[in-house]
């Protein structure tokens, strides 16, 4: 898996691509590093779609790769679910269909490997069990926050994280069971993404300016703090250089007015981080995406 640092990029030729899969918009990139890539093999893709009447449109569903690094069995997710606010179990069944119909030729066709009636993997394809080399779960799983969109954004302002975690949809459905089962993620250490308006202000208008609402323009840089903690320390200055006032964090500038959540996530289940999941500091590509880039380093034994 690609990682910061190491002896070359992607760009550079320091990688090679050891397996790609898409459906509809999602799909999923696995590269590996040129001195290890030898030790890459067994690499299969599937695909499971779930959108549409019958689940069978590619608009929502899920892309995976299995591949052994070592000898040691890997698999990669890529699942986008469904949307909406109130969708929750929607989404817990998307997570099931592509659990259960996740299908490598490798691996069997679908057959509970366990006698025991209290598993909690039972419902699981059998290329997400017995995994000796881990599995990485990622996407736009489109959980939200279960807050108000008024109040969601004042706890997103005070940096009050702890808060909205408490009530975050993602963590309540596996901490029940329902979905995920048996996967991790890592400490969330940074504001909502979901809707998050990136590199906003709004400027004043004069009499004269028959333009209708506010302008959105450029530009704003927010950190994370480097001691861990479930607040960030926010550099903004409250005007610009031409003394146009900023807004302190937009969210859903649109009629919808969606509540800030985290949609995208990166889940991972029996391999051990040599480094603890982090998210980098919002910079240039969050003024485009609204996401935040994460490094995750895993060892493989």
């Amino acid at each position: 898996p690609v990682h910061g640092g190491g002896s070359g990029s992607i760009s550079s030729g320091g990688y090679r691509l050891a397996a790609c899969r898409a459906l509809g918009p999602s799909a999923i990139f696995v590269f590996a590093r040129i001195d290890v890539a030898r030790f890459v093999g067994e690499v299969e893709t599937c695909a499971v779609p779930c959108g549409g009447p019958g689940g069978m449109m590619a608009n929502k569903g899920g892309v995976a790769c299995r591949l052994t690094l070592y000898r040691r069995s890997i698999v990669f997710v890529n699942s986008h679910l469904a949307a909406h606010q109130d969708k929750v179990a929607e989404r817990n069944a998307h997570y099931e269909r592509i659990a259960s119909q996740m299908h490598f030729h490798g691996t069997p066709q679908f057959e509970s490997q366990s006698s025991d009636v209290g598993d909690p993997f039972t419902s699981e394809a059998p290329a997400l069990q017995n995994l000796d080399g881990g599995a990485m779960w990622l996407g736009d799983f489109n959980y939200r926050v279960n807050h108000d969109y008024d109040r969601a954004r004042e706890l997103a302002i005070k940096g009050s994280l702890d808060e909205l975690l408490s009530r975050e949809q993602l963590a309540m459905e596996m901490q029940k069971g329902s979905a995920f089962r048996g996967f991790t993620e890592g400490p969330v250490r940074f504001r909502p993404t979901f809707k998050f308006d990136s590199c906003t202000y709004k400027e004043k208008k004069g009499k004269g300016d028959n333009s209708e609402g506010p302008t959105v323009r450029a530009h704003r840089t927010s950190t994370v703090s480097s001691t861990g903690s479930s607040r960030w320390d926010i550099e903004d200055d409250p005007s610009d250089a031409n003394g146009n006032e900023k807004d302190p964090l937009v969210y859903d500038l649109s009629e919808k007015r969606r509540v800030p959540s985290w949609c995208d996530r990166v889940l991972f289940r029996g391999a051990i981080p040599e480094k603890s999941p982090t998210s980098s500091e919002r910079g240039a590509s969050a003024a485009v995406t609204g996401s935040v880039a994460e490094w995750v380093q895993f060892g493989v034994e």
